[in-house]
């Protein structure tokens, strides 16, 4: 009976062991991102270089939208239709929490959460047309929130499929 249960648990053993050991080859897998950087968020749009001016978060429905702007807001309300003299194009995070926590992202299999896309808006005679570069890989980590002032600190690192990439640390307000 000992040499049964010794069986049965070095079994158990080796299953949970194994089991372990393909999830972090496929977590590794998932995000070829790189590390993150100790830096403001920065990174190029589409063959642009920027350096992220900041952003907003906000409840939509179930889910977060995090918006990170590419560019210096002008005009406009920065929770509803913010402006900026240099273009529309801003990073669009979606998540199903704004608690502290950190998340791999992929382009397979993207829904309406823990996706990210690099967005570029336009305007002309015809009216706005949005273009969205989803991510290839990334990782999301949000580190806190401050329940003062609403502000999110979080840190990014990811690659759209059209070659954009952000990577570093970015500070959002609460839009109630």
């Amino acid at each position: 009976m000992k040499k049964v249960k010794g069986i049965l648990a070095s079994f158990i053993l080796i299953t949970i062991v194994l089991s372990c050991s393909s999830n972090d080859d496929e977590a590794n897998l998932s995000n070829n991102c790189g590390d993150f950087k100790e830096q403001t968020a920065q990174g190029n749009f589409r063959g642009k270089s920027f350096t992220v001016k900041g952003g907003t978060y906000k409840k939509v429905f179930d889910d977060y939208s995090f918006t990170l702007f590419i560019y210096e807001e002008t005009s406009g309300d920065p929770c509803f239709v913010p402006q900026f003299n240099e273009g529309q194009d801003v990073i669009n995070i979606t998540l199903s929490s704004a608690e502290p926590q950190s998340i791999t992202i992929s382009n397979t299999g993207q829904s309406g959460t823990d996706m990210l896309s690099f967005i570029r808006t336009t305007q002309d005679s015809n009216g706005a047309s949005i273009d969205s570069e989803l991510s290839e890989c990334g990782t999301i980590e949000i580190i806190s929130v401050d329940s003062t002032t609403k502000a999110l600190k979080g840190r990014v690192v990811a690659k759209g499929v059209q070659g954009s990439e952000i990577n570093g640390n970015f500070t959002l307000q609460l839009c109630e």
